[in-house]
């Protein structure tokens, strides 16, 4: 972004500019703006444990006019269907400018969605594949029991066993 520093506005600044608690601001920054948008530039202090985030003039008009129609709200000036519409206008607003980033996300949300189809589709083969490999041992385990128990038998009674079994 090419701004000037002179024009970049701390959120702290933000804060006592527009009446709003920086908890609040920074919700606003997540849930409505894009970030690139948003944020002109995060510096980081000497220990490296701090970091401020400047806003642009134009994201703090944005935020301005939001924290102006949430004041008409809680004061009763405007309807809900109002403030409703010229949030939806600015959201609008914001998104148009966002919207190749939009793209790239709305692509990857595609490819990671595959992804998971495949990995779905893999787990149910393996998931019959494995009931089939226990059917199997089953079997193997019935007919080895089988063969102990005439293996377990005399001899006499094996012959018997032979004879009448044909």
């Amino acid at each position: 972004m090419t701004t000037n520093d002179e024009q970049l506005i701390t959120i702290t600044e933000a804060c006592s500019r527009l009446g709003l608690s920086e908890r609040t601001i920074r919700r606003y920054l997540k849930t409505d703006l894009s970030s690139e948008q948003t944020v002109a530039k995060q510096r980081r202090t000497l220990t490296g444990l701090r970091t401020t985030t400047y806003l642009t003039p134009e994201t703090f008009g944005k935020l301005a006019e939001k924290a102006h129609l949430r004041d008409q709200l809680i004061r009763g000036e405007s309807t809900p269907a109002e403030n409703t519409g010229a949030t939806q206008a600015n959201d609008r607003q914001v998104s148009a400018t966002a919207s190749p980033n939009l793209e790239r996300y709305e692509a990857l949300l595609a490819t990671q969605e595959q992804h998971i189809a495949d990995l779905q589709a893999a787990l149910e083969y393996e998931r019959e594949r494995s009931r089939a490999y226990a059917e199997d041992a089953a079997d193997a385990e019935r007919e080895l029991a089988r063969l102990r128990r005439r293996l377990n038998m005399p001899l006499w009674r094996r012959i018997l066993h032979a004879i009448f079994r044909q």
